[in-house]
């Protein structure tokens, strides 16, 4: 599933989601697939709703970190080798 794109985030929301993914990357990084939704919220300093609400599961949240990136490195890649850069959909790991 992963983050909704069908509109446009507000800034707030934009901003929540960047939390939360560079959370969820540090987190699982730390504690390996087993690191708790809690956890990951906590670090991102949002509460466990808004996490629930952007990933229902933590498949979906930790499908999104790799997407995130995977795009990420593609982007830089392309960068060096002076392509034009790839879209990433508003996810963001930096």
């Amino acid at each position: 599933m992963g983050p909704k794109s069908a509109k446009p985030l507000r800034r707030d929301a934009e901003l929540n989601l960047a939390r939360i993914l560079l959370a969820a990357r540090d987190v699982f990084a730390e504690h390996g697939y087993e690191a708790s939704m809690e956890q990951i919220a906590a670090r991102a300093e949002v509460g466990i709703g808004t996490l629930y609400r952007r990933f229902p599961n933590k498949a979906d949240l930790y499908a999104a970190v790799v997407d995130a990136a995977t795009c990420e490195s593609r982007s830089k890649t392309a960068a060096r080798d002076g392509r034009r850069r790839q879209h990433c959909s508003g996810l963001k790991l930096a």
